[in-house]
Order: structure tokens, then sequence, then C-alpha cells
């Protein structure tokens, strides 16, 4: 959907431009019309698929789009976890800052709206941009969990490594 992005004081309002909702209505109106006699249920079923669009992987069109988006998730990844060893100084776990900077949430999702909305990203890249965002939200608990593996109640927990190095004494 193309969005219309506004911001009111300090919120950001997100909605569906005129254009987009009319393309929404026309297709649910056909939908409708060509489907008087089906069941209730049935006409439910169609009218939920009319908004999701399924990146589907054997779909020629998409393969594009799951290429670019394949792309960024590795760059995401791959970038954020050697950006957690840059600080050459920090003596502490730099894995585990790496792995923690994997996610890319609200932030990569408002920009890409922007991006749509202003003409800057077509609704292929905003896709390949909003499967990024939804991959390295969801890959980085499971790699943190490898990061730090947990620690048995009879054992104690290591000393914090290099964090002398953030805390300032008085």
């Amino acid at each position: 959907l193309g969005q219309n992005v506004r911001l009111y004081g300090d919120k950001v309002l997100i909605k569906p431009s005129k254009e987009a909702l009319a393309k929404i209505y026309d297709k649910v109106r056909g939908i409708v019309q060509r489907n008087k006699s089906v069941e209730q249920r049935d006409l439910i079923r169609m009218l939920n698929a009319v908004n999701v669009q399924v990146l589907n992987p054997v779909d020629p069109a998409n393969r594009q789009t799951l290429m670019v988006g394949g792309l960024l998730i590795v760059a995401a990844v791959v970038g954020k976890f050697l950006a957690g060893y840059a600080p050459f100084w920090f003596k502490g776990n730099k894995k585990a800052i790496g792995v923690g900077m994997i996610p890319r949430g609200e932030v990569g999702l408002i920009f890409a709206q922007m991006g749509l909305a202003s003409g800057v990203f077509d609704p292929g890249l905003f896709s390949a941009t909003t499967l990024m965002v939804m991959v390295t939200t969801f890959i980085a608990p499971p790699l943190l969990k490898l990061v730090f593996p947990p620690v048995r109640p009879e054992q104690e927990p290591p000393e914090p490594e290099g964090i002398e190095e953030l805390v300032t004494k008085p």
C-alpha cells in the first residue's frame, strides 16, 4: 500500500493513501460481486487474502525481491556483527555486542515506509527491507542464547568483561 506519513507533535501517523484504499475497495467489491452465492466463511477467506501479499519463493515474479532481501539480511547480520569488534579498546564480549546490534526494528520500518510513500522505494524494495527487518528481529534472540550459554543455579556467574571501561568512578 502507498502510505501517507505525517508528524503531529510527537506522534507519527501512517495511513494508506486514497489511491491505495481505492484499489483495495475495488478488489473487495469485485470479489463480493463475483461470489454472491458462496457461503459466508468462503467469502471471508477470499477477502482475508486481499491485503496479504506473500512473497512466494516459487513465483518467478518474487525472485528479485527475495534475492535483494537475502542480500540485505546477510549485509545486516554480518555488518552489525563485525561492528561489535570496531571499538578496539574495549576488552569485553565483542561477539555479544555485535549480536545484540543485529535487530533492526521500528526505525527501519518507518524509514522504509517513508521511502515507499515518497517514491524512493518501489514495492519490491519495501518488501525486501521489511523481510530484512523481520528476519534480523527474530534471529537475534537465538543467537544471543548461543553467545550467552545458560548458567546453572549452583554455578557462579562470570565476572563481566570490560565493564570497568564503561563505568566511571566517582
